[in-house]
C-alpha cells in the first residue's frame, strides 16, 4: 500500500505524517506532536508524553492519547528503534505512559524516528494503511513506485504552513528502475 509510512522513504512520510518529536539540524530534539516529555525518575525506562491539544487529522478527528498507543503497537513490533517499547499506554485524553525495557536517556530521539510517525488508531493490520497523518500534506492519488502527490492540510496545527497548495513526487528515490521496467 503506497500510502503506509513504511513504504515512503523520511522526506514522503514527514509530508504526510508527524512523529512525537523531530531532530533539528544541530542534532537536538524538538517537540511536534509532544509538548513535554519527562522521565518518571532516574531509571529512564518509563516516560510520560504530554501531546499537543488540538492537532487534526487528514479526515477531520482530534489525535488523542489512543492514537499515540495504537501507533506505537504497531511500531513496538515493525519498527526496530520502537522495539525498546515494552507498551504504551493512555493516561488521560493527551497524556501516555512509555515503558520501556531499559532505562534511555535518549528516549525522545526514538520518537522522531521516521518510522514511528502517529497514525489514526485501527486494528494492527488497517492501522496506516488510508494514508491518514497529522503532516502538512494529505495524499490525493498515488501509483505505487512511479508517482504521490499530496495537497495542502488546511487544518496542520502549525499556523502558517506549510507554504505549498501542492507537492507532486515522480520516479521516487531508489524506485525509477521499477517504474521503468513496469
Amino acid at each position: 500500500n503506497a500510502k503506509h509510512p513504511y513504504y515512503l522513504v523520511d522526506s514522503n512520510t514527514r509530508l504526510q505524517f508527524n512523529c512525537l518529536t523531530h531532530v533539528n539540524a544541530k542534532l537536538e530534539y524538538e517537540l511536534e506532536l509532544a509538548t513535554d516529555i519527562t522521565p518518571t525518575d532516574d531509571k529512564l525506562n518509563v516516560w510520560d508524553v504530554t501531546l499537543r491539544e488540538g492537532v487534526m487529522f487528514h479526515n477531520g478527528r482530534e489525535m488523542v492519547a489512543d492514537d499515540v498507543v495504537s501507533s506505537f503497537a504497531l511500531h513496538r513490533v515493525k519498527a526496530a528503534f520502537a522495539q525498546q517499547i515494552v507498551k504504551s499506554e493512555a493516561i488521560g485524553k493527551n497524556k501516555v505512559r512509555f515503558f520501556l525495557s531499559d532505562g534511555n536517556s535518549e528516549f525522545p530521539f526514538i520518537l522522531a524516528e521516521y518510522d514511528n510517525v502517529i497514525m489514526p488508531a485501527d486494528v494492527a493490520d488497517k492501522i496506516g494503511m488510508a494514508g491518514i497523518g497529522t503532516g502538512p500534506f494529505k495524499i490525493v492519488s498515488t501509483d505505487p513506485n512511479r508517482s504521490l502527490i499530496m495537497e495542502r492540510h488546511e487544518s496542520y496545527w502549525r499556523k502558517g504552513f506549510p507554504y505549498l497548495d501542492r507537492v507532486e513526487i515522480h520516479n521516487r528515490e531508489g524506485q525509477q528502475e521499477a517504474a521503468l521496467n513496469g
